[in-house]
């Protein structure tokens, strides 16, 4: 351990492991990996890892290898994995050698971070769509094929999410699978407005669905006009969206005006989404939906402040 604190931030790394007992090499590969790993801030670089090939000595010629790709291969495994668990793209857009995907997957798991639901579906489409074409690493490393069906396990989240409700459904599923329960809980509430409101304005031509003040509108629908509606679904739709909203605004909270216990917060979260699938998403949910504005036109909905502008 004395030689990762010869290590300076900035410093290039060259290992020659030409001449070394069997455990040396295995020693500083965890070594590097612990340096590159616990002190990434500081820009360590493993910049070669050399090997003389006595054994392949041609015409008084020792070839000499560089084994950088090996020790590679953890970072590759380890940007892969943060990307598809935790949609934590930074390290993989530092191994990837193509500019545009890297660039893609750096606005992807920003996206993401920042629950920019749009944007983020037009990116996940196009690099979804570029990646489906082939990817080949410029060194030819040959880890990627067999990450590649890992990676594309993310996208599987999103497969037959035509709309941006059920896109914002089916992230929402992504971030409770891996506990990044704030952002589902926002994404789950946003996909049930989004829905209702996609249904109105498909009657209503000029209903822009991103507009605040038709959000508010189909909020106040859900809340207020479906809870003393006589059918039984549009109460339970009233319920369900009552209770995300209520875990999503102690959660922007910070957990302070919260009366729930931090557990039911995590423990309700995958309930919540089958019901969510079964109430708003399923096609007797859509057929129900799609009959709210004959029962409730927009008209209706609309507040003095909307109604003026």
């Amino acid at each position: 351990m004395e030689f990762s604190q010869l290590i300076k931030p900035g410093d290039e790394v060259y290992l020659d492991i030409t001449h070394s007992f069997r455990s040396i090499p295995l020693f500083l590969f965890v070594l590097i990996d612990f340096v590159q790993t616990l002190r990434k801030d500081e820009n360590i670089q493993l910049s070669g890892v050399y090997y003389g090939m006595l054994e392949a000595k041609n015409d008084n010629v020792t070839p000499v290898v560089d084994l950088k790709a090996l020790f590679e291969v953890t970072q590759w495994t380890r940007g892969v994995y943060e990307f598809i668990h935790y949609g934590h793209a930074d390290l993989f857009a530092e191994l990837i050698d193509h500019e545009g995907y890297k660039e893609s997957l750096k606005h992807i798991s920003n996206l993401a971070d920042l629950n920019h639901i749009k944007s983020l579906k037009s990116k996940v489409d196009q690099f979804r769509s570029n990646f489906e074409k082939g990817y080949e690493h410029k060194n030819g490393l040959p880890i990627f094929p067999y990450l590649k069906p890992h990676l594309n396990r993310f996208f599987d989240y999103f497969k037959g999410a035509d709309t941006d409700a059920k896109f914002q459904f089916q992230l929402a599923k992504w971030f409770f699978d891996h506990k990044r329960y704030a952002n589902g809980y926002i994404c789950l509430a946003e996909s049930m407005i989004t829905h209702v409101a996609y249904v109105y304005s498909k009657v209503e031509r000029n209903l822009d669905v991103g507009k605040r003040i038709v959000r508010d509108n189909i909020k106040k629908l859900i809340n207020h006009y479906l809870q003393t509606n006589s059918n039984e679904h549009y109460q339970k739709m009233h319920k369900l969206y009552k209770c995300v909203s209520k875990f999503r605004n102690d959660i922007a909270h910070a957990g302070f005006l919260s009366e729930n216990n931090s557990e039911d917060v995590i423990t309700k979260a995958h309930q919540f989404i089958k019901e969510t699938e079964k109430l708003f998403f399923s096609s007797n949910g859509k057929r129900l939906i799609e009959q709210l504005p004959r029962e409730y036109p927009y008209s209706t909905l609309q507040t003095q402040r909307s109604r003026s502008k």
